[in-house]
């Protein structure tokens, strides 16, 4: 018989069958086979090899997906590149959040802020010292600050103003 497990068990020479790209139904009574085999997409190059993704982040409030991709910002399509937005400094991972109207980059020592309306703009404030990480509670953006000496410790934007 066909392959019909979705999984392999801890004793591969027993259970040595593997479906990949698809998955099993049960047959309706009266079939050839207790199983169907049906197919399922599998995985499509999305962006050029050779591009460096550094982050991804989803904005819950629309469902759009922006992507930081070598050192440019882009809405991202379910395609592909769609519309690029700016560029962002660096060449490591950045992280992302957004507070529902605007969204934020992180890239160590810069920081970005994003809104349709404004654009990607770099934050100049004197008083921001950079951050690895950020996420947001209650419209406040919390940053992680990543300068020797006060890593653990963290700070926060305005409300809903980066």
């Amino acid at each position: 018989p066909i392959a019909s497990k979705v999984g392999q068990g801890r004793s591969v020479p027993l259970t040595a069958e593997r479906l990949v790209n698809m998955y099993p139904e049960v047959a309706p009574d009266g079939s050839r086979s207790s199983v169907v085999l049906h197919g399922c997409p599998g995985l499509a190059e999305f962006i050029s090899r050779g591009k460096r993704v550094r982050g991804l982040h989803r904005t819950p409030a629309d469902g759009k997906l922006y992507g930081v991709i070598d050192n440019a910002l882009f809405r991202l399509s379910e395609y592909a590149y769609s519309e690029h937005i700016g560029t962002i400094g660096g060449s490591g991972r950045v992280d992302m959040a957004d507070n529902g109207q605007q969204l934020c980059i992180v890239a160590g020592q810069k920081g970005y802020i994003f809104t349709p309306a404004e654009g990607l703009r770099e934050i100049t404030d004197d008083s921001f010292p950079g951050a690895n990480t950020i996420t947001t509670l209650d419209g406040y953006f919390i940053f992680s600050n990543p300068n020797p000496g006060q890593r653990g410790q963290f700070f926060i934007s305005s409300v809903l103003d980066g």
